[in-house]
């Protein structure tokens, strides 16, 4: 089954509350099933985790080769993340 804009729908408050909190008590032993939740708590909870990281995901420093990368759709690229000039 596939859901489109995953990430366009926010996901049910009460769900994604007690997503979160499962995840807080114990992340390894949480059970995601769909009949309890949907794509979109899932999706909600992990965006928000994304954004209350303490430091981004991704350096600034990185982001411009990062967009270049990921906008290269005509041949394979590498990009070197380790330059951190």
């Amino acid at each position: 089954m596939m859901t489109e804009g995953i990430y366009r729908r926010s996901g049910s408050s009460s769900a994604v509350v007690k997503l979160l909190e499962a995840f807080r008590r114990d992340a390894w032993a949480t059970q995601i099933t769909r009949n309890v939740y949907s794509e979109h708590d899932v999706a909600t909870v992990l965006r928000r985790f994304l954004r209350d990281l303490p430091e981004s995901l991704f350096p600034a420093n990185i982001h411009d080769r990062l967009c270049l990368a990921s906008g290269n759709k005509l041949k394979p690229f590498k990009i070197d993340l380790t330059d951190t000039k």
